[in-house]
């Protein structure tokens, strides 16, 4: 993590070290940590494929685990 954050110190511009960074989050299981850094590659680097696969993947994955209210309620 640290390598990652000191090569956008170098080069914040460059989205390959969010991608990483997204990587290394998810495989933590940080998925909301995952998805800011895939969405922060996407953003930096619009060509960068892996990293808005990643995040539709993960946009899905995050939904799909947050309930509505409605589930909420219906589940007292």
């Amino acid at each position: 993590e640290k390598a990652f954050r000191a090569s956008l110190a170098v080069d914040p511009s460059f989205g390959a070290p969010h991608f990483y960074l997204g990587q290394l989050y998810e495989s933590q299981d940080r998925k909301k940590e995952a998805l800011r850094e895939y969405r922060e590659a996407v953003t930096r680097q619009a060509d960068l494929a892996p990293a808005a696969e990643a995040v539709k993947r993960l946009e899905a994955q995050v939904a799909a685990e947050v309930p509505t209210q409605g589930n909420a309620r219906s589940n007292r």
